[in-house]
């Protein structure tokens, strides 16, 4: 399998080649893209993993731009193998309020919008590519044009050298004369993120969206190790939660609040810890409801910081709850032969709904076996090097200050 580096919209509709009109004196070939031309249509991460670098704009005067990174190298349609760097102007503050610097995105991932942010006429995006990783913390700067303009380690030739189209992805209305490579329809794209060796801190900030699958894998298979244990979790988390780690039982939330004002409260204090474990809702990747459970949780999130909606303090949790207080489960978990063992095992000594008939075992099995087909790749020592996970002391200064001692994910706070 190889990293791709595939074309970023659904639609290729180039309005303005490297030489238009307005990018006269531009010296790292930019063009314009309008996509299928009806309303603001996503741009898509188009390699395993991107970076974002840094942001201009969000209603600060300036015309926004986002500026992206690979974190491996890619093969562009060139055949040459760099990193890639992404310039994207135009989008609106509604997309880029919502992405942070240092955030992470991978293959297939809707990234923004096209907007009309800035000087622009009519929704699109303004792309430049340059191979290799940005040249300076800026990321761009004036040339001696006086042109705004993206500067890598590897230069900034025509885009057709450095993306290939995916015709199953991308279907083509207007190229600007630029010819651009098909992707072989042999060809095998590696979609599972890879991370590089960069220091690595899990992401502790609230967290109100579906947890992507194959992180949510990687987190549990780092401390399970059985695909088929993960993949009974997986499959009766996803029928409790739809992986959402923010979500509250529906029937309870005209008593203590949506999603994300019962998170935030929590996360903020006002929402106190005899409230939350006492007050009967469902929350969680695992529908926490037991007053000690949910004790035990907000314990747990207290010692770690962060928001309690964090996806890695919930499987951390999880890991540790099994291990100490469910060492049957744990061991059901760990020496599993089938999907259906594992499944059933959580849903009858863990979740326990009321309704544990047939049905409800059947459709827990199924959406696990999905994971597992997906998955079942994916081990241990893959996760771990992917998650740049090791057994030695860290710092994590993102969202909280504590020394930690990382064995695979599970924390423990040294003394």
């Amino acid at each position: 399998m190889s990293n791709f580096l595939t074309y970023p919209c659904k639609t290729m509709n180039i309005s303005q080649g490297h030489t238009g009109s307005s990018h006269t004196g531009h010296s790292d070939k930019p063009w314009d893209e309008c996509c299928s031309g009806a309303g603001r249509d996503w741009m898509y991460c188009p390699c395993n993993e991107m970076k974002v670098k840094r942001l201009v704009g969000v209603g600060n005067g300036y015309t926004n731009t986002l500026f992206l990174e690979s974190t491996t190298p890619v093969v562009f349609a060139d055949g040459t193998q760099d990193y890639v760097s992404l310039q994207v102007t135009h989008p609106l503050d509604d997309d880029l309020s919502k992405i942070k610097e240092g955030q992470i995105f991978v293959r297939g991932d809707k990234i923004c919008r096209e907007g009309t942010d800035g000087y622009a006429t009519g929704n699109h995006f303004h792309f430049s590519a340059g191979k290799g990783r940005f040249s300076t913390s800026s990321c761009w700067g004036k040339n001696k044009n006086g042109k705004w303009c993206i500067y890598t380690t590897g230069g900034t030739p025509a885009a057709n050298k450095l993306f290939y189209i995916d015709s199953r992805f991308t279907t083509t209305i207007k190229n600007n004369r630029l010819g651009f490579s098909l992707l072989p329809s042999n060809a095998v794209i590696d979609d599972g993120p890879v991370r590089t060796s960069e220091t690595y801190s899990p992401d502790r900030s609230a967290f109100y969206d579906t947890v992507d699958s194959m992180l949510l894998w990687k987190l549990l298979i780092i401390n399970f190790e059985n695909p088929y244990g993960v993949a009974g979790i997986m499959g009766n988390l996803y029928h409790e939660s739809a992986l959402k780690p923010s979500n509250v039982e529906n029937s309870k939330e005209k008593t203590v609040g949506n999603d994300k004002n019962y998170t935030d409260k929590i996360d903020s204090g006002s929402y106190s810890k005899a409230k939350f474990k006492d007050d009967s809702a469902g929350y969680g990747l695992a529908q926490w409801t037991y007053h000690t459970l949910k004790a035990d949780l907000y314990d747990y999130w207290k010692s770690v910081g962060g928001s309690i909606s964090s996806p890695y303090t919930q499987t951390e949790f999880l890991y540790n709850s099994f291990k100490k207080d469910y060492k049957d489960l744990f061991k059901t978990l760990q020496n599993a032969t089938s999907v259906k063992e594992a499944s059933n095992a959580v849903l009858f000594k863990y979740e326990r709904p009321a309704n544990q008939g047939s049905a409800v075992q059947a459709e827990r099995r199924a959406k696990g076996e999905e994971y597992y087909n997906k998955y079942k790749d994916i081990t241990a020592e893959q996760a771990k090097a992917d998650l740049n996970v090791g057994g030695q002391d860290v710092v994590i200064e993102d969202y909280y200050t504590i020394k930690l001692k990382i064995k695979w994910l599970a924390v423990e706070p040294t003394a």
